[in-house]
């Protein structure tokens, strides 16, 4: 049997336990290839060089490349020299190669490209190879008709222990899955909704009957639900939900969309944690970036959460465009009135906004990008060299980007019975609320920082 690799490289940041979740992109791109194929998945973040050498015999007629904006270009690049060197044509996909397919298709380590969804056209291209055909198109783009018509997506391709437990949601067995694709709202800071901008979900009857399965296989007590957007049909959601196994799931959702949740419901049946993305706490940002919310919404939904046991977590951004020292520090605020107003909220660490090429500020703001695929392996939220972010900011945006995982309660959410993670957290929420970022203490606080997570999760953590 021809065999087909996909590989997930490596993106320099994910820890094992901690963040790395299992390669769903490779895994859905196997959905229809895996059964016609021998289809071997290699995970850079888990595996070494000599593993992925192994996966290269001479039945191999197809190498798959999946990767988002950032590290994993550099990773996938190395992987297509060796895959070149060995007269394998490969194919790149993943959300970066989708905004951008032809400048990807320009990079001589690349022979095809896959924009959008990939499960039909890398069946399509393995198809075209395995009868000796060298195929003219070397850009597809393959809607999926009906998503509903998929077979189940192969989580056996990976050792699932590997991605099960995370310390981030302590003493559970979880796995990711989708009930639907694309976002029907258009962020000027986003690219789903300049992907995908059409909605759609699986059948609620084969849904249910896959999760059940997935469930009792792996013997797993929750779900992530990767969806961009579980909201966008409240009535499907409430179904999904009422027949859902009996496990704790977690999903993406709109903090404005709180009002039209039957909350009792969803949480009768097990949702857990709420994540919702409230990028900034000054509305003239809000503004800019096309949100469609207002900070007087966060505030209220977050007080009505604060009744019920569901635990909300809420991402934000600094670094946009035009923005001043007075409107990061409105983020600043809202991130510490979210935690006091409810007890439940865990705030991710602040991210530094970054202008996806393709995206409506990118456009908005006439940012070039790069002009190679190589160029694009330096970019990503953890960095802070980006059109709008100069000099004299790189320091306050480093001190609030590290103690944000304290004055959010990530770290005490996670080691809850380290008492130096509390007194630090207490220290850093203190100059938060002050808006001191200035201190003397700020050099002996990174120091405690670099202690503790040197102490949890290795010398090479940041």
């Amino acid at each position: 049997m021809k065999r087909i690799v996909l590989c997930f490289p490596n993106n320099g940041a994910a820890a094992k336990n901690v963040s790395m979740h299992i390669p769903l992109s490779c895994l859905a791109a196997a959905t229809l290839i895996n059964e016609h194929y021998d289809v071997q998945i290699y995970d850079g973040r888990l595996e070494d060089i000599s593993t992925f050498l192994e996966l290269l015999t001479p039945e191999t007629i197809l190498v798959g490349i999946s990767v988002i904006t950032g590290t994993q270009i550099r990773y996938g690049l190395e992987l297509s020299k060796i895959v070149k060197e060995k007269n394998i044509p490969t194919v790149w996909g993943g959300t970066h190669v989708s905004l951008l397919p032809e400048q990807t298709l320009i990079d001589p380590l690349v022979d095809y490209v896959v924009k959008g969804e990939g499960e039909k056209a890398i069946l399509t291209l393995a198809k075209q190879l395995e009868d000796g055909l060298v195929p003219e198109q070397k850009l597809l783009d393959i809607p999926l008709d009906d998503f509903d018509s998929l077979p189940e997506i192969p989580y056996h391709l990976v050792d699932v222990e590997q991605y099960v437990t995370s310390i981030q949601i302590q003493n559970v067995r979880k796995l990711p899955f989708m009930f639907s694709r694309g976002c029907p709202f258009n962020c000027g800071y986003c690219s789903s909704g300049y992907l995908t901008k059409k909605w759609k979900a699986a059948g609620i009857d084969k849904t249910v009957e896959r999760l059940h399965n997935l469930v009792e296989k792996y013997n797993l007590q929750y779900i992530d639900f990767f969806d961009e957007n579980l909201t966008s049909d409240i009535g499907l959601l409430n179904k999904l939900a009422t027949n859902m196994p009996d496990v704790r799931w977690m999903m993406q959702a709109r903090l404005d969309s709180i009002k039209k949740l039957d909350l009792e419901i969803l949480i009768d049946n097990g949702l857990d944690i709420i994540s919702s993305g409230l990028e900034s706490g000054s509305p003239q940002m809000l503004k800019l970036m096309r949100k469609g919310e207002k900070i007087e919404d966060y505030f209220e939904n977050n007080l009505i959460l604060s009744n019920y046991s569901v635990k909300p977590r809420y991402s934000y951004m600094m670094g946009f465009p035009n923005e001043t020292y007075k409107d990061l520090m409105l983020t600043v605020d809202l991130a510490l009135k979210m935690v006091n107003d409810n007890k439940n909220v865990v705030n991710y660490p602040f991210y530094v906004f970054q202008p996806y090429p393709g995206t409506p500020l990118a456009k908005k703001f006439d940012v070039k990008g790069c002009d190679t695929l190589a160029e694009w392996a330096d970019f990503g939220r953890h960095n802070f060299d980006t059109p709008f972010v100069d000099e004299s900011q790189k320091d306050l945006f480093d001190k609030i980007t590290f103690s944000s995982k304290y004055t959010g309660r990530t770290f005490t959410n996670m080691f809850p019975d380290d008492q130096k993670i509390a007194d630090l957290r207490d220290k850093l929420v203190y100059l938060w609320q002050k808006h001191d970022f200035t201190s003397k203490d700020w050099d002996k606080h990174y120091e405690q920082h670099l202690e503790i997570i040197h102490h949890y999760f290795g010398e090479h953590a940041y």
